[in-house]
C-alpha cells in the first residue's frame, strides 16, 4: 500500500501536477485569520495577582 502510495506521489511530481488541496479546516481558518491581524498593545501596567493561600 505504501509502496503504491509512493509511486503515484512520484509520478505526481514528473508530471508536474500540482497536488490537489483540500478546503481549509475551521482551525486553520481561525488561525490565518488570527495571524493576519495587527498585534496589539495592552494598556498600562501589569498589575499583580493576589493568589489566595489557605493557611
Amino acid at each position: 500500500m505504501a509502496r503504491v502510495l509512493i509511486q503515484q506521489g512520484v509520478q505526481r511530481q514528473e508530471q508536474g501536477e500540482a497536488p490537489v488541496e483540500k478546503p481549509l479546516s475551521r482551525e486553520e481558518r481561525f488561525r490565518s485569520a488570527l495571524e493576519f491581524q495587527q498585534p496589539r498593545r495592552l494598556r498600562g501596567a501589569p498589575r499583580r495577582l493576589r493568589l489566595y493561600r489557605p493557611g
